[in-house]
Formats: structure tokens, sequence, C-alpha cells
């Protein structure tokens, strides 16, 4: 067995970690598939094109990647 085998055994998921995985994989997925529906609407509401819609959704994402590398 190598190194990399042996750390791998040492590790146990149990019930309480699968559940945990399952409800936030689910809370993200209800949360995505709420909120999309909703971008026409908030598109007309606020009166902006596509252009500015797709650099907001641009600029939010990269502004993540930006925040992320600075914390780690």
């Amino acid at each position: 067995m190598s190194v990399k085998e042996q750390d791998l055994n040492l590790l146990q998921v149990g019930k309480k970690e699968q559940y945990a995985a399952r409800i936030i994989f689910f809370v993200a997925g209800f949360g995505i598939s709420t909120w999309a529906p909703m971008i026409p609407i908030i598109k007309e509401r606020l009166q902006i094109g596509a252009d500015v819609l797709g650099l907001f959704f641009f600029d939010d994402a990269y502004s993540w990647i930006v925040c992320t590398k600075i914390w780690l």
C-alpha cells in the first residue's frame, strides 16, 4: 500500500457527514433554482440590457475569484 492509500484509509465518513453534505448541496441547488427564473423580472424592473446584466454577473464572479486569491 502506498502512502496515499494509507492516508485515504484513515479517512472515515460517517452518516452525519453524508447527511451534512447532502443538505448543503440541496440548499445551494434550491437557492439557485428559485433565483435564476427571476432574472428576466429583475432585468425588466431595473430597465437594463442584457449586456449590463452580463457585465454584472461577470464582475460578481471575478470579484469572488480575486477575494479568494487574497484570502488564501
